[in-house]
């Protein structure tokens, strides 16, 4: 079931990363375009190939076999090996991007894709390879939704968590290990977001504006820290 599920991302990211390196379409475009495709193709498949039919046509299939479930670490609570899992592939990342000559290529291509050309490195295939890992890795996420916490899909299970991974992702400055720590802290703000609203009843859009905060507040710091490393640049010589 992980495997499916990281081959199906992968595949599906793979997409957009041809139509970058074979014609120079804006990726971001692409895929936030590509997201409407996949939501309404998981909606058919879930309501009219493999849906319950006890569901009334809400969007859900049944339930998937007990021996497809992961097991849950802490009983009591929603906590399962999915954790295991997401630190294993953030170390492996980590090993990739930063232990080996094909990871080092992806973070030239991603700084700078003109000077690593130059350079002599092929900028389609790491980009392929970047994708193809990244779609991967967002498939196994979207399983581990599936068989960790739901037992089957339900369409609409996802409110939105790519983007708040991209806001993560931006938190956590592309890094794997910071990413472990901004995940657990917009996991906490989210879970506290559902705690506020039952007892405070303040609205949980309250949590969509700190996220929002967020993400100017990194943006501003990056611009300054560019800003200042240029006037020291001047300033040195």
């Amino acid at each position: 079931t992980l495997a499916a599920g990281f081959l199906a991302g992968a595949a599906w990211c793979l997409i957009p990363a041809f139509l970058k390196a074979k014609f120079c379409v804006n990726e971001v475009i692409s895929t936030l375009l590509l997201n409407y495709s996949a939501l309404l193709f998981v909606e058919y498949i879930a309501k009219h190939v493999i849906g319950d039919p006890n569901s009334y046509g809400w969007g859900v299939t049944p339930f998937i076999a007990e021996s497809a479930e992961l097991p849950v670490i802490v009983e009591g609570t929603r906590l399962n090996a999915g954790i295991i899992i997401s630190l294993v592939c953030a170390a492996l990342v980590y090993l990739l991007l930063w232990r080996t000559t094909s990871g080092y290529k992806v973070r030239a291509v991603g700084l700078n894709p003109v000077a690593a050309a130059v350079g002599g490195i092929s900028v389609n295939r790491s980009l392929l390879l970047a994708a193809f890992i990244s779609g991967g890795l967002s498939g196994l996420a979207g399983v581990g939704e599936v068989i960790g916490l739901h037992h089957r899909l339900i369409v609409g299970f996802s409110p939105g968590y790519g983007y708040t991974g991209m806001i993560i992702a931006l938190l956590g400055r592309l890094h794997p290990a910071g990413v472990i720590i901004a995940a657990i802290l917009f996991g906490g703000l989210t879970v506290g977001a559902d705690t506020m609203s039952r007892i405070a009843g303040i609205d949980i859009s309250l949590i969509d504006m700190i996220a929002g905060l967020i993400i100017l507040l990194v943006i501003a710091g990056q611009l300054l820290a560019r800003k200042v490393g240029m006037v020291w640049k001047v300033s040195s010589t």
